[in-house]
Order: structure tokens, then C-alpha cells, then sequence
């Protein structure tokens, strides 16, 4: 009898402990959580894909936009054009004043520049607005002497000046053979454009094309050439009455110096650290000489261009 009663409670306890161990499981799960918001493999892995995608790109944006600084080479064909030149007319032994375009034969330039972004990051990784500064474009050029530029060490012109003092001057002999050295600085507005930033090609990616406009100022050197033989007095130089005359024109250097304004535009296609480019300069100087006391204080005017082929290095 005992022994029943035991097992009946048995029983009862272990029943009433199994009703409770189900009702805590049953309470435990929510049957209306959303089974979507449940973390899968698939997830954590296209997760891992983006952050690695993200992480690449930018790697290659800074690596796209980084080279600010350039560093061109160009050949020029470079053009002066002087207006109101004293030139010698053999046939009629007068100098007359005309214009005159003097052309090199060759040219060459030397330019370090850079861009000043105005934003920190390309809009929409693409577009890059900045100035465009160089504090350095060096060029050199050399122009053949004209056909039949001769000159007459004998002819002069007079000057009066303020006070009334009459002073005379030997002409400058314009189309001998030249060699131009000039150095300028410009600063102006920019754009690079990076076309193809969101394509999956690094190669493609570092792509960019830039223009840019300027504004700057420029200081110039003429030397002419000394050759006797094209001064018309060469035969009889060693006569009493030429000799004097002949030794100022002939013995002096002629150099002359000139400052003015330039304007100048340009297009680059770069690739990564290279590039080709493409630019125009003009401005007007003013040349006076340096040996004033012979061919005296006159400017010459003188408008410039030059059209560059170029190839560039960045960093």
C-alpha cells in the first residue's frame, strides 16, 4: 500500500516538473519575431564584400587625384610681332618704320606647376574645380637672321629731350639672328575631370583631363647677334669717317629687355604619372635696350605667341 502511494506521487512530481520545463521553452519563443532580421552567412560574407569594395575605391580615389604638381617639357612655336620697327631698305638706304613678325626655328620650354584644389574631395569622385599656379615657365628660342636684314652703322636718328637737347642714336638692327630668353609666372582657374573613377579598372580610373586658364607676367631677354658683314659700311669699315661709327654698332652687344602681361590656356590628358598637353601664350612687351646710350631709350613693341606640344610628368 505504502509502496503505491509512493509511486502515485512519483508520478504527480514528475509530471507537474515536465508541464513547467514546457511552458518556460514555449515562453521563451516568440513566434512573431521577424525571421528576416536573422543573421545569415550569405550576409556577414556580402558585408565583408562591401567594406572590401569601399576600402578598395578609396584606395584608388586618393590614388587618382594625389599627382597635384606637374612638371612639362614642351616644344614651342614661338612668334614675335613688331610694330613700328625701324627697318634698313637696302635699295633706298633709309630706315622705314613698318611691322615685322619674326618666327623661330626653334624653340623650347620648361614649366613647374601645380593645382590648388578649392574643394578636399572631387564631386562625386569625378569632377575637381582649382587654380592652376606656376611660379616657373622658363622658355628659350632662337630666330634666323631675315633675308637681305642689313643695316647702316652710318644712319642715325635725332631724340630732344625734355630740356631741349638734341641727341642722336644708332638704330637697332632688327632681323639679325636672335636668341630669346623669357621667364614668367601665372595663376588662374582649373578643371579636372576623371571620367571613368566608377568603373571596376584601376587603369581606366587614372584617366584625367584637365583645362585650365591664366593670367600672369613675364620678363624677356633679345640678343642680336653681332655680324659685321650684314652692317653695308662692311667694305669700307677701316675708312677715317665710317671706322668710329662702325666700332660703337658693331663692338656693342645688343641686348634688349622687356616685362608685360600674358594670358595663357591650356588642355592636359594624364595618366597616372604622365601626361601630353597642349598650351597657347600671348602677350604684349615692351623691349627697351641696355645699351641706351648708343641705340637710346625707344620701346619697341612687340606682341608674343607661342604654341606648346608637351609632355608632362606628375607627383
Amino acid at each position: 500500500m505504502k509502496k503505491s502511494f509512493f509511486l502515485l506521487c512519483f508520478a504527480f512530481l514528475a509530471q507537474l516538473a515536465f508541464a513547467q520545463t514546457d511552458n518556460t521553452v514555449v515562453s521563451q519563443l516568440d513566434y512573431e519575431e521577424d525571421t528576416l532580421n536573422v543573421t545569415s552567412l550569405q550576409d556577414i560574407i556580402n558585408t565583408q564584400e562591401l567594406v572590401f569594395d569601399k576600402s578598395f575605391r578609396n584606395k584608388v580615389i586618393q590614388g587618382v587625384w594625389k599627382q597635384k604638381k606637374y612638371f612639362t617639357v614642351s616644344y614651342v612655336n614661338y612668334e614675335l610681332k613688331g610694330k613700328d620697327l625701324y627697318l634698313y631698305n637696302k635699295k633706298t638706304d633709309k630706315y622705314n618704320e613698318k611691322d615685322s613678325t619674326f618666327k623661330s626655328d626653334w624653340a623650347v620650354s620648361i614649366k613647374r606647376s601645380r593645382t590648388i584644389k578649392l574643394h578636399k574631395r572631387p564631386i562625386s569622385d569625378i569632377l575637381q574645380f582649382g587654380l592652376e599656379f606656376s611660379a616657373m615657365d622658363l622658355s628659350v628660342s632662337h630666330f634666323k637672321k631675315n633675308e637681305n636684314a642689313y643695316f647702316n652703322s652710318q644712319l642715325k636718328y635725332t631724340v630732344t629731350d625734355d630740356e631741349g637737347n638734341k641727341n642722336d642714336y644708332y638704330y637697332m638692327p632688327f632681323g639679325s639672328e636672335m636668341y630669346n630668353l623669357s621667364y614668367g609666372l601665372h595663376i588662374g582657374p582649373s578643371i579636372t575631370i576623371a571620367p571613368f573613377t566608377h568603373l571596376n579598372s584601376r587603369g581606366a580610373a587614372n584617366i584625367r583631363l584637365q583645362g585650365y586658364f591664366t593670367v600672369g607676367y613675364r620678363a624677356a631677354f633679345s640678343i642680336l647677334t653681332n655680324n659685321e658683314k650684314n652692317d653695308v659700311n662692311y667694305a669700307n669699315r677701316n675708312t677715317a669717317s665710317i671706322k668710329e661709327d662702325f666700332e660703337k654698332v658693331n663692338d656693342v652687344i645688343k641686348c634688349n629687355w622687356a616685362t608685360g602681361l600674358t594670358t595663357a590656356w591650356g588642355i592636359r590628358f594624364n595618366w597616372k604619372r604622365i601626361g601630353i598637353g597642349y598650351e597657347v601664350v600671348k602677350g604684349d612687351l615692351k623691349y627697351k635696350s641696355f645699351s641706351h646710350k648708343i641705340f637710346g631709350k625707344r620701346k619697341y613693341n612687340f606682341s608674343e605667341s607661342s604654341k606648346r606640344i608637351s609632355l608632362i610628368y606628375l607627383w
